[in-house]
């Protein structure tokens, strides 16, 4: 088997379980909770059940609370260069990890035959460049989410002034709103914090445990993504959560968004 055809196998082995991203366009027909649910499909997968919604029970929320959500939810879309740069720097730190990674490598293969250590060093710089592009595509999905969630905050104010949800109506959704905030947050950290793993290989004596080694990265790179991928998945949740209870309330569609 030539080296261009191990390499292709072992990506494809890996690709096959990680997850591929689209791009969505936004349409002025689509209701706030179409948005989240169609971001919620770019995460899951198409097949995706979208009416099983969870219906947790929101805490109180009080206005100087919602104030402050208000602001740091605003601020974050309308001025994304801090978020652009902290990605950017998590990125320029990886490349330099991976590319110390890559040196130790080296010399760990350095007394296997030259096809085999080709293609390991090979599959390991394009394991990394996977891990680094998919976590970058992560954070745009992220990004998308802070967006529909000021959406449907913004139109939840709306509907509060207006006098189309009562306390009750206000206290649920507000609190389904910082819940959503709060998972957003706790996404795009996992993201960052993944730049900061850099997988490596381990001592190698021979072939076989060259395979093993290999094996053993790739599955790795594939359950750091996955664990991102889950908190991905709980954000999406909490947005869509936020976005039908909203919804869901009499009237409520008189509200422009």
């Amino acid at each position: 088997m030539n080296k261009s055809r191990v390499v292709a196998i072992v990506l494809l082995v890996f690709v096959a379980g990680s997850v591929s991203f689209t791009a969505h366009a936004q349409t002025p027909l689509e209701s706030l909770r179409d948005r989240a649910v169609n971001l919620g499909r770019q995460i899951m997968g198409n097949d995706t059940p979208v009416s099983s919604v969870s219906r947790e029970k929101a805490t109180s929320t009080s206005g100087e609370e919602i104030g402050v959500l208000r602001e740091r939810l605003r601020n974050r879309v309308a001025n994304p260069g801090e978020l652009q740069a902290t990605r950017e720097e998590r990125r320029v730190e990886f490349e330099g990890a991976v590319t110390e990674r890559e040196a130790q490598l080296k010399e760990r293969v350095a007394r296997i035959a030259e096809q085999k250590r080709q293609i390991a060093e090979h599959v390991f710089s394009q394991l990394a460049e996977i891990k680094k592009r998919m976590l970058g595509q992560f954070l745009e999905v992220i990004d998308r989410l802070d967006a529909v969630l000021v959406s449907v905050l913004s139109r939840t104010d709306k509907a509060a002034e207006a006098g189309i949800l009562d306390e009750t109506a206000q206290t649920e959704v507000y609190g389904a709103i910082r819940s959503a905030e709060a998972a957003i947050v706790a996404a795009r950290d996992a993201a960052h914090a993944e730049f900061d793993v850099v997988r490596e290989v381990g001592d190698v004596a021979d072939e076989e445990t060259l395979r093993s080694a290999m094996t053993t990265l790739r599955n790795e790179v594939r359950g750091d993504l996955e664990a991102v991928r889950t908190k991905l998945r709980e954000a999406h949740e909490a947005v869509r959560n936020a976005a039908t209870m909203l919804a869901q309330r009499p009237r409520v569609d008189e509200v422009e968004e």
